[in-house]
């Protein structure tokens, strides 16, 4: 899911923003040392974190 978000020129579906973001809650868990977890999507200017999109 977060490959097809980058292979993606289009803005994220909020439902998708939602998936992507429950999965790096996942990733966060998993390594707890790391403190923020986010991707940035530079081709729209996205930023989806473990809990919110810009």
């Amino acid at each position: 899911m977060i490959k097809g978000y980058f292979s993606s020129n289009e803005p994220v579906p909020p439902y998708a923003a939602y998936e992507i973001s429950q999965r790096l809650n996942n990733i966060k868990t998993l390594f707890p040392f790391a403190g923020d977890v986010y991707i940035y999507k530079k081709s729209s200017n996205e930023v989806i974190t473990d809990n919110s999109i810009f």
